[in-house]
């Protein structure tokens, strides 16, 4: 009779030991997805930058030309033409928050033919930069080169928005207290490298300019 009461109280605590194990088991997998869920959501805001102003931006051989276009019904649409000879869109020694952080552009663009290509560009000290090619016609990106040492890290994507509209964007870790962002159009003829050399093709986009943006997605802040 007494071993028969030994071995209930033996039993009912191990039930009782395995019952606390999964209880906390189930609480640590709580408490990670919270801490994924608030990593994302850290990455996915970001932390704005200051660009310089529109009038300020230096266009290389390249026209803004009015469009009666909005985006989402509010946003002014503009068209981006390259005229040919080397041409890109500059917005030049940008302040970044920390060196060695995460930071990315991004911009709304939409094709106007049906081979259109657009860049984006981190540019330190030539020949120092992070170049990204997208290709409009079938929203993907065609390729992300990294030249010398400005960077690490570095990816870009695009993603559809409807109606022929897509966000771009670039992400590289940066090692310099300024940077500048270049834009512009291009086509299948040039590599990555050389996406603003001259052409004997006009070529265009349509893009917001007040879309265009620059983040600090993860650093020491």
């Amino acid at each position: 009779m007494r071993f028969l009461i030994s071995f209930i109280i033996v039993l009912t605590l191990l039930v009782s030991c395995k019952n606390s194990e999964k209880s906390e088991k189930i609480e640590d997998k709580k408490e990670d997805a919270q801490t994924e869920e608030v990593q994302d959501q850290s990455l996915d805001k970001g932390i704005a930058i200051a660009l310089p102003n529109q009038l300020d931006w230096e266009k290389k051989n390249v026209l803004i030309e009015d469009v009666n276009e909005y985006y989402s019904d509010t946003l002014q649409v503009k068209k981006l033409v390259s005229k040919g000879d080397v041409s890109y869109l500059s917005l030049k020694n940008t302040k970044l928050s920390y060196k060695g952080d995460l930071f990315r552009i991004k911009v709304l663009v939409k094709g106007m033919s049906d081979e259109t290509f657009f860049a984006l560009r981190f540019q330190e000290i030539y020949p120092n930069r992070v170049d990204a090619i997208f290709d409009l016609k079938k929203g993907k990106v065609k390729k992300v080169v990294k030249t010398g040492n400005a960077a690490e890290e570095e990816k870009a994507s695009i993603k559809a928005l409807g109606n022929g509209w897509y966000e771009c964007s670039l992400e590289a870790q940066l090692y310099s207290d300024y940077i500048g962002i270049l834009l512009g159009v291009t086509n299948n003829m040039k590599g990555p490298k050389n996406w603003e050399a001259s052409s004997a093709i006009d070529d265009s986009v349509l893009f917001v300019p007040s879309s265009l943006s620059l983040e600090n997605i993860e650093g020491n802040n």
